[in-house]
């Protein structure tokens, strides 16, 4: 993927798509999807991301099969396994998986680049993208992924807002949900980061 990406979409166009078949079958698709490990797949969807900043709009037919994978990564709720240790009378115990919070920033980041790349043809799924981050931009374990969940409101706000001008319409709903959901996770923020993205967001 990254080499065709490298060699341009007149080159890599038709690859692509052959590519993207097989790719979001094996892995994306709950009829037919291979088993795989979790570094497996998050590096499928790194992959996928890569032809989609490739192929731009030409990408749109593959979504729907992308998008809910991401996120239900970028959700975090596989973040918390019990903890397994024989020689502790304690039940209940809970521990992080550090790969899972690893894959939850990225497909927050991914989430961003999908809709970048594929402008107003994301729009159909801005309102589950932002139903899905906006907890994320106020609650997750860390700085940095809500960091990500931050700068990718706007981003989806523009999907929805070129959509909506291309018939004539507003993207009111979306605006305001975005804006409520940044002024929410930012009356509790508390690191530099997440603070300093969301002014970038806004210009400031």
């Amino acid at each position: 993927a990254l080499l065709g990406c490298e060699a341009g979409v007149d080159v890599f166009g038709r690859d692509a798509a052959e590519l993207l078949q097989v790719v979001t079958r094996d892995y994306f698709d709950e009829a037919t999807r291979r088993p795989e490990d979790d570094a497996e797949r998050g590096g499928a969807l790194k992959s996928v991301v890569r032809v989609a900043a490739c192929l731009g709009e030409d990408f749109a037919p593959f979504l729907g099969r992308v998008v809910p994978p991401l996120l239900e990564a970028a959700s975090g709720n596989r973040l918390l396994v019990e903890k397994d240790d024989s020689d502790d009378d304690e039940e209940g115990q809970y521990v992080i998986r550090t790969e899972a919070l690893e894959e939850q920033c990225q497909a927050c980041n991914l989430v961003l680049l999908l809709a970048e790349a594929t402008g107003a043809l994301f729009a159909n799924y801005v309102p589950a993208c932002l139903e899905a981050l906006a907890p994320v931009a106020g609650s997750a374990m860390v700085g940095d992924v809500r960091a990500v969940a931050l700068s990718a409101l706007p981003a989806l706000v523009g999907c929805a807002n070129r959509a909506a001008l291309a018939v004539g319409g507003d993207c009111r709903g979306p605006l305001l949900f975005a804006l409520d959901a940044c002024l929410a996770s930012l009356a509790e923020e508390d690191e530099s980061e997440p603070l300093e993205t969301a002014c970038r967001a806004f210009g400031a």
